[in-house]
């Protein structure tokens, strides 16, 4: 023990000596991870520490009181901002959220009239039926014979007949004299002279298998049958309903610009020279936008099928998901279009209001040389698919929600459920 007691100094020098080499080898001191950990140690005893030596005074716990109700009350001053944007009224009274049986036959009558309002502003038209086919084949066959007469007993009276004209361009295209001639290029041209823009009806599916162009909520139809309609399913189709309403106007509004300035100039707006030509579909996804999840779907522009929202946040560059705050939604549109207007329709789409566009995508619409069924016109026409995303927030909506939507999501009504005005939308 004596020896001990006499050379500690130097017992001690060799462990730690010891214990370095050891830590060297280990290569302990040369991982910047520990070092870093155990400034961080270092940092939170420090603070510690000046907490038991210095104690927090009341006047500065009165500051920090004031500036957290100042952030808070700007939060709330910002929500009540952001209220002025929420526009949407239930399209019937006294449905939500817990309307009677009669309130809800009420509000399946109104759905459908205002989903047909959305459809017959779109100034619609579509391809010819056989029937239009055969009745423009009966034309163009009196056309001849009268021609073919009148050449007997007149003359051709000098120049090119129509009739002996090109048919077709070196191209390929069928020429005006061809289409006078052609029954289905005729039919075509006949009928797309009368709208604005091709869509299929809701609740019909063309010839080719084609969807309707409108989202119609299918516990909505048959307004005259008498059958259970649930508040959830109302509710769907309200929303369903707001979306819709906004691609549509802002349709509308893109093409009937375009018909202005084309009227200004003495012409005549028909599909072929109007930005906006076909609406294939609008869709929305069901429900609400949680976190996580798997992609359900994605746009193709090709063809006539609808395009369907991806339905997850990470399918987006923006992430959003329902939160405490807002819930959130997406949905799709597929159009047929000019190119040059993708930016200004887009921008329609979301002015002054929650939209946010998330994904475009577009390919060049086929040539139709033979001008048969839909006619585009000349421009740049593209088929093109935009996906959108959308939030509405807890207050008013979440009021409106049904009990059963809101248990669903284990949502609350943040606030006294405000009134809802008969037929605003």
């Amino acid at each position: 023990m004596d020896f001990i007691r006499r050379h500690l100094f130097l017992i001690v020098c060799g462990v730690v000596s010891l214990v370095g080499i050891a830590l060297g080898v280990s290569g302990l001191r040369n991982t910047p991870q520990v070092l870093a950990g155990l400034e961080n140690a270092k940092t939170v005893y420090d603070n510690l520490d000046s907490l038991r030596s210095h104690g927090v005074s009341p006047a500065m716990i009165d500051t920090k009181r004031a500036a957290i109700q100042k952030i808070v009350d700007k939060r709330d001053n910002l929500f009540e901002k952001a209220k002025e944007y929420c526009r949407y009224k239930p399209l019937a009274a006294d449905v939500f959220p817990d309307g009677t049986k009669d309130a809800r036959l009420g509000f399946q009558k109104r759905y459908t009239e205002a989903m047909w309002d959305l459809f017959a502003a779109l100034k619609p038209v579509a391809p010819p039926s056989d029937f239009e086919i055969a009745q423009m084949r009966d034309v163009i066959a009196d056309e001849k014979h009268d021609l073919s007469t009148e050449r007997r007993m007149f003359g051709s009276g000098g120049g090119d007949a129509p009739d002996d004209q090109p048919d077709h361009t070196p191209a390929g295209v069928l020429t005006l004299s061809g289409a006078m001639k052609d029954t289905y290029a005729r039919a075509a041209m006949n009928k797309a002279q009368g709208g604005y823009c091709y869509a299929i009806r809701p609740g019909k599916t063309n010839e080719r298998a084609q969807q309707p162009s409108l989202e119609f909520h299918p516990e909505m139809k048959g307004t005259d049958e008498v059958f259970e309609i649930y508040l959830e399913d109302c509710w769907d189709a309200q929303v369903g309903y707001w979306l819709q309403k906004d691609v549509i106007d802002a349709i509308v509004a893109v093409n009937e610009r375009a018909a202005t300035r084309i009227l200004d100039n003495d012409g005549a707006p028909w599909v072929g020279v109007l930005p906006v030509k076909e609406v294939v579909s609008i869709r929305t996804n069901d429900g609400y936008i949680e976190s996580g999840g798997e992609i359900l779907a994605g746009g193709d522009p090709g063809g006539d099928r609808p395009a369907l929202p991806p339905g997850t946040d990470s399918s987006v560059f923006t992430g959003t998901a329902s939160t405490g705050t807002y819930d959130a939604k997406q949905f799709s549109v597929k159009l047929v279009m000019d190119q040059r207007y993708i930016t200004e329709l887009a921008d329609e789409i979301c002015r002054g209001t929650f939209h946010a566009l998330v994904r475009v995508s577009y390919k060049a619409a086929s040539v139709n040389r033979r001008m048969h069924r839909k006619i585009y016109g000349a421009g740049p026409v593209v088929r093109v698919v935009m996906d959108f995303e959308t939030i509405m927030l807890g207050s008013p909506y979440r009021c409106w929600m049904p009990e059963a939507v809101r248990e669903q999501y284990g949502l609350t009504c943040p606030g006294p459920v405000e009134p809802d005005d008969s037929g605003e939308e």
